[in-house]
């Protein structure tokens, strides 16, 4: 992969470096379980100390998470829990994830 969430995209059996294009899901996509810890990670490069996390927008998500400076632990997925993910140092974006869950709890 070109980067986390980038792939080349060939017609023919070429090298990736010589691909006319690629194929990116934005955000990221992370699957996890309902009912298990998930561990969200801020792809950045800034050496920004304080990282704050939003979900759906909202700053108070319903959800129990704890933050670790880039990573975000999401306890005990459930559907509430769900959907974007977007970390920010003071109101600049970093990133985003987009946090779906499967099985059944």
């Amino acid at each position: 992969p070109l980067s986390s969430h980038c792939w080349p995209c060939c017609a023919t059996a070429v090298p990736a470096s010589q691909c006319a294009w690629t194929i990116c899901l934005s955000p990221p996509v992370q699957v996890g379980k309902l009912s298990q810890d998930v561990v969200v990670r801020c792809d950045t490069d800034t050496s920004e100390q304080h990282i704050s996390w939003t979900l759906n927008g909202d700053e108070e998500p319903m959800a129990e998470l704890v933050p670790e400076g880039q990573k975000l632990i999401i306890l005990g997925l459930d559907l509430p829990a769900t959907g974007n993910y977007s970390c920010w140092a003071g109101p600049v974006l970093l990133d985003s994830t987009y946090v779906v869950a499967v099985g059944s709890p």
